[in-house]
């Protein structure tokens, strides 16, 4: 039985029907042949029965037979057009269509060949494999309320319909929901990233125009409106999902569809392509960007007659090409003369001093006067496979001065295919001159380092960067604070600093023999004995301070101590070596000046105060004089008491207490003009500055009240200490307040009065001031009160005020004159210790 799995009457019909049907099963085994078969394809049944279908027809089709097994699993049926051979040979084309029965045993076939079949059907199957097989999107849409509502325009009378759908935006927003979805393919709903055939049909396509590429379906209307058969464009289209996708779209207008108002839309992803041509783009442009801008003079290289006529001497027998360029001088010419210069950037137009690149343009020769011989190298080093060449040469400018460069050629393959070759050359014209400068720079600092009459040393400091980074990363803000808590971290800095090399003058400086001496030492070598100075320097790097500067004293070699002005800078270009340079300036010398200096002041202070109680004599005589007199006449009462013939010990008793108080304060009295006169070095010490004015003023109060002069105190509570001699503070209070009492005396003025005020300053200092009610100071006076010999008084020296000065400047203080209301004002100040 030729139909053994169809029932009767499917059996009846089959063997009745001229085309042919065939049964197999999943694996493509036959089991079902109607004698149509075997009219069609010239196998028996017999024959045909048990063999596999595909290889027995040798069945073809255009998109795979995997993807005929595909569309029949999917939809359960497939119809379409197959390629095979029959048994006789013969070549068929054929119609066929494909049915999976319901229990998915057996697959149904029936086929014809495609002359049998009218063109409208085979158009339809051919359609429907394209639509359906294709790897591009396709969408059947139906356009009818589209052209319905462009018709109605037309209608209606609109003039410039192709001006409408182009100026009209809010008109095409309206049409695109118009458009209905009839069918997609599955490339259609994986490019979209649509869920499913059903999802794509239940909507319109208004999500697939973002806002920026609604134009395009505008000009697809254009297009139909001009009846052309179709429009292309590549646009951006939304995804499902409203991802953005770069597609070439394409609409057309099939003949059999216009009638219905259907379109055939194409989409395909250019995606990548687009993406591909824009990184070409970038690429290109990165290239030309580069070739323009790099700071090397690029130029491009036509050598493709070159390789022509090294093509044509190979062919007549020279084998040896880079031997033959070597060997043959007269070759080198026709080296020079075929390459061209085809492009060039900035770079090789300044070095070559073009203009434009047509300047440049065409043979080298010009270029390479000087040293012709480095293209020849050149050559043969590409002849030979190397894949560059590099070397120092000369190459001449357009106007024929050389020029020193580095010259580079490089032969990538792909450039070496196309007889294109990019050629760098690097200006070493700044780089000569600027080595030429660095070794004169060289010179100098090595001449100036040697001779200069400051000692020098360059100090290897690299150790100490990693130290301190280690710091840092432990939180360490203040190095000082670090210091005082760690003080072993103080010598780990001075032993990390290794001295590399000292000049002359700090060999002299150190009592040693040569430089060699100091080889291998460290900052704790020669800093140990002093090292606030170096632990400034160091707290002065880690702060980002740029140098430190103070005096200290340094160990010399022989075990002493010099005394010398420390400087260091941080130069950040010999930081980035680790080198620090430090300064060292013999300051011995003005030390000894400045000894002898504060023994001259020390000595003009005290001839000063010796002058001063020379003026005071009448009134120091008085002071003592009265505590002796009370004594004398203290005695004398206690022994007249004692004389009585009941002596009364309770009066004498009491008159030896008064004798007792008044010989203390004749020995005050002594002490002070002791204090005053008496020669030594200043001693300073915390001073209370407002108990020292009331002693002071105790020395002038006898010569202001013989003078008539009233002297009233505003002291300041709460004043802290100064830090000051107070012998010569004393002083100073000494002679401004004589000065005030005789400039008094002279005015004679109707209120004489002296008036001495402390306070705290804005800066936190202690402040004095001195005012008198005398006639003031003469303006052209005032810029000369405390120049030396300058007086206004007759017969006076004029070191009173110079004397003063120079005491508080010493102190660290300052003094000023100034006019006030009632006369003048000497007004001088001390600084404070800090944290008080």
């Amino acid at each position: 039985m030729v139909l053994p799995l169809l029932d009767r009457d499917a059996d009846a019909f089959a063997a009745l029907v001229p085309d042919a049907i065939i049964g197999f099963d999943r694996e493509g085994v036959v089991r079902a042949w109607n004698p149509g078969a075997e009219r069609v394809y010239g196998w028996p049944a017999a024959r045909a029965i048990g063999m596999a279908i595909e290889e027995l027809l040798a069945t073809r089709h255009p998109f795979g037979l995997g993807y005929l097994r595909d569309q029949l699993a999917a939809e359960g049926s497939w119809d379409g057009e197959l390629f095979r051979t029959a048994g006789d040979g013969r070549e068929l084309h054929l119609s066929v269509r494909r049915m999976l029965r319901a229990d998915a045993d057996m697959v149904l076939e029936w086929s014809r060949e495609a002359e049998q079949v009218s063109e409208s059907e085979i158009a339809a199957h051919r359609f429907s494999n394209l639509f359906h097989a294709m790897a591009a999107a396709f969408w059947e849409l139906d356009f009818s309320e589209v052209r319905k509502t462009i018709g109605g325009l037309v209608a209606a009378g609109e003039p410039d319909l192709v001006g409408r759908l182009r100026g009209d935006p809010a008109l095409v927003d309206r049409l695109i929901p118009m458009v209905r979805v009839i069918d997609v393919n599955e490339t259609t709903l994986q490019l979209f990233g649509i869920p499913s055939r059903e999802a794509a049909l239940a909507r319109d396509t208004a999500w697939a125009w973002p806002a920026e590429s609604r134009h395009v379906f505008a000009e697809s209307l254009v297009a139909a409106a001009e009846r052309r058969d179709s429009f292309s464009v590549e646009t951006v289209l939304s995804g499902w999902d409203g991802r953005r996708i770069d597609a070439l779209f394409t609409v057309c207008w099939p003949s059999g569809h216009k009638a219905r108002g259907t379109v055939l839309v194409g989409v395909i992803d250019i995606t990548g392509r687009k993406h591909a041509f824009q990184k070409l783009e970038a690429s290109e442009e990165r290239y030309r960007t580069l070739f323009q801008h790099m700071p090397i003079a690029l130029a491009q290289i036509n050598l493709q007659p070159l390789y022509d006529r090294l093509s044509d001497l190979h062919a007549t027998g020279t084998s040896e090409l880079a031997d033959h360029v070597e060997r043959t001088p007269e070759f080198l010419d026709e080296v020079l003369r075929l390459p061209t210069i085809e492009e060039a950037n900035l770079e090789a137009l300044r070095l070559f001093g073009a203009e434009s690149v047509e300047d440049l343009r065409g043979p080298i020769e010009w270029a390479w006067k000087a040293r012709p011989e480095t293209i020849r190298r050149s050559l043969a080093a590409r002849l030979r496979g190397r894949p560059n060449y590099t070397e120092e040469t000369v190459v001449n400018r357009l106007d024929g001065e050389p020029v020193d460069v580095i010259y580079t050629m490089a032969f990538p393959l792909t450039l070496v295919e196309s007889g294109i070759n990019v050629v760098g050359f690097i200006d070493l014209s700044e780089r000569k001159q600027a080595s030429l400068a660095l070794r004169q720079s060289e010179y100098r600092y090595r001449d100036l380092f040697e001779h200069i009459p400051v000692a020098l040393w360059q100090c290897d400091t690299s150790r100490l960067g990693g130290l301190f980074e280690g710091w840092r990363a432990q939180g360490v803000v203040s190095l000082s604070r670090h210091f005082d808590a760690h003080a072993e971290a103080l010598e780990r800095c001075l032993r990390l600093v290794t001295i590399q090399e000292v000049n002359s003058e700090a060999v002299r400086l150190c009592r040693g023999t040569s430089a060699a001496d100091f080889a291998g030492r460290t900052g704790w070598d020669f800093w140990h004995q002093s090292t606030a100075a170096f632990r400034h320097a160091i707290e002065a790097r880690y702060a980002g301070a740029m140098g430190h500067s103070e005096e200290t004293q340094i160990r010399t070699l022989d075990g002493g101590t010099a005394d010398v002005a420390f400087t260091v800078a941080f130069a950040p270009a010999l930081q980035e070596q680790g080198i620090t340079v430090v300064a060292t300036l013999d300051i011995s010398d003005r030390r000894a000046a400045e000894v002898r200096l504060r023994e001259i002041q020390a000595e003009f202070s005290h001839a000063s105060r010796i002058t001063t109680l020379g003026e005071l004599t009448a009134s120091i005589a008085h002071e003592v004089n009265q505590p002796l007199a009370a004594i004398a006449a203290s005695g004398q009462a206690s022994l007249r008491w004692l004389d009585r013939p009941q002596p009364d010990l309770g009066e004498v008793a009491a008159l030896a207490t008064d004798i007792v108080a008044d010989a203390r304060r004749a020995s005050e009295i002594i002490a002070r003009i002791r204090g005053m006169a008496m020669k030594r070095e200043p001693d300073p010490g915390a001073v209370d500055i407002n108990a020292m004015i009331e002693e002071a003023l105790l020395i002038v109060r006898h010569e202001a009240m013989a003078r008539q002069v009233t002297i009233e105190t505003r002291f300041a509570g709460g004043l802290p200490p100064a830090v000051a001699d107070r012998v010569q503070l004393q002083q100073v209070i000494v002679n401004l307040a004589l000065n005030a009492i005789q400039a008094i005396v002279a005015a004679d003025p109707a209120e004489r009065r002296i008036t001495v005020v402390t306070a705290r300053g804005g800066a936190g200092e202690i402040e004095v001031a001195v005012r008198d009610t005398g006639p003031g100071i003469a303006a052209e006076h005032l810029g000369h009160l405390f120049t030396g010999f300058f007086t206004t008084k007759e017969g006076g020296m004029g070191m009173g005020l110079p004397i003063c000065r120079s005491i508080l400047q010493s102190l660290g203080g300052s003094i000023a004159a100034e006019n006030g209301p009632e006369g003048a004002c000497f007004r001088f100040t001390l600084p404070v210790p800090p944290g008080l």
